[in-house]
Order: C-alpha cells, then structure tokens, then sequence
C-alpha cells in the first residue's frame, strides 16, 4: 500500500472502537461506524478538542436507516 504506512485499531474510551490509518504525508484517518475523520495526528485525534479534525463525515448508521424505514 503506497498511500497507507501504518494500521491499528484500538479502544478510544467509552467503548468506542476506531481503526486508524497513518497515510505517507503522516496524517491519520480515524474511522469507526458513524464516522471518518482527518487529523495531522492521532495524538490531535486523542485530544481533540473540537478544533483538531482537519476534514469530517459522518456515515448513516443501519439503525437509523431502519428507524426511518
């Protein structure tokens, strides 16, 4: 993978699961299931505070889709 240099999942608190994928400029996309997000690291992910997410999106979860079915 040219574009991806490194993978990990792990807890980030509260029992939210992410993968994290640190890309050749050494941003990291942070995805879970009901978002992606773009940081310039995991430590800005880590200790965001509402100003660190460079780029967003946030994905339709199976539940809402059902509950407006």
């Amino acid at each position: 993978m040219e574009y991806i240099i490194k993978q990990e999942s792990f807890n980030s608190g509260g029992g939210c699961y992410v993968d994290a994928l640190t890309l050749s400029n050494n941003q990291v996309l942070i995805i879970n299931d009901e978002a992606i997000g773009l940081y310039d690291s995991i430590d800005d992910f880590l200790n965001d505070d509402g100003t660190k997410c460079l780029f967003s999106l946030y994905l339709k979860s199976k539940l809402q889709g059902a509950l407006n079915e």
